[in-house]
């Protein structure tokens, strides 16, 4: 799970360690660039979600409930009962990635039992005849749908479910190298190629957590998105800062 915390409220106690458990220890910083929304959760309180980026990706909340102490992977999250409660963050052209744009996706998120058969934490469009991509946590796989308007693409991040502990799902979108890459607790899965994967643009739907219909059972925490694929270093760095119980830094 990723802990990309600012020096001002880096938290002495991060408690994700990749294996469920409760870890402890100091605060290291390591620069992590292009992130377009850092959504953290530790608002604590309210119907306002905010973002951490500096680009106003801020979201309303309806429903959910703000959870801490040993509920949260670290600080604040927000607990999703998988029948009404939503987040919808605000249209915004720093969250659309067209035919050049490469980006990452980083959730955590903490799952007992599933709503329904696939469970949606994240989603932003995604599914034909939309275009977009999304997170699809269900009883038989964790995955993530990225389309176009003319097809779409699955990309598994575990064919097992893991329940009852911390995960972290990453997911790169590399126009360069022309491949959707999964990292499940960071360790890279199989990679699907795009080639020929139109814009993923869809001005009309905004980023959702736990979308309607599709409800999220669980609890969700630190949410970023990144305007570039991120390395192979980047995911080498976190694992190992997170081994060390270390903060991160925008």
């Amino acid at each position: 799970m990723i802990f990309l915390l600012y020096a001002s409220t880096c938290h002495p106690q991060i408690k994700y360690q990749g294996d469920g458990k409760i870890g402890r220890g100091g605060c290291h910083q390591v620069a992590l660039t292009g992130q377009v929304m850092i959504v953290d959760f530790n608002d604590g309180s309210g119907s306002v979600v905010s973002d951490k980026s500096g680009y106003g990706n801020q979201g309303r909340l309806t429903g959910a409930t703000w959870v801490g102490g040993d509920s949260a992977a670290y600080g604040m999250a927000l607990y999703f009962d998988g029948v009404d409660d939503s987040v919808s963050m605000a249209l915004s052209d720093t969250l659309e990635f067209d035919t050049s744009a490469s980006f990452s996706v980083s959730i955590m998120t903490y799952v007992n039992t599933f709503a329904g058969s696939w469970d949606m934490p994240l989603e932003k469009g995604s599914g034909y005849p939309a275009s977009g991509w999304d997170y699809e946590w269900g009883a038989t796989s964790q995955t993530s749908v990225i389309s176009d308007k003319f097809s779409d693409t699955t990309v598994t991040f575990v064919s097992q479910p893991v329940l009852g502990q911390w995960v972290s799902g990453v997911l790169v979108i590399n126009r360069t190298t022309q491949l959707a890459i999964p990292y499940f607790n960071y360790v890279q899965g199989t990679a699907r190629s795009i080639r020929g994967l139109g814009s993923m643009v869809n001005a009309t739907r905004p980023l959702a957590f736990s979308l309607p219909s599709y409800h999220y059972k669980g609890v969700l925490d630190d949410v970023r998105v990144y305007a570039r694929a991120l390395t192979p270093l980047d995911m080498d760095n976190e694992r190992m800062n997170r081994k060390r119980h270390l903060c991160y830094t925008k």
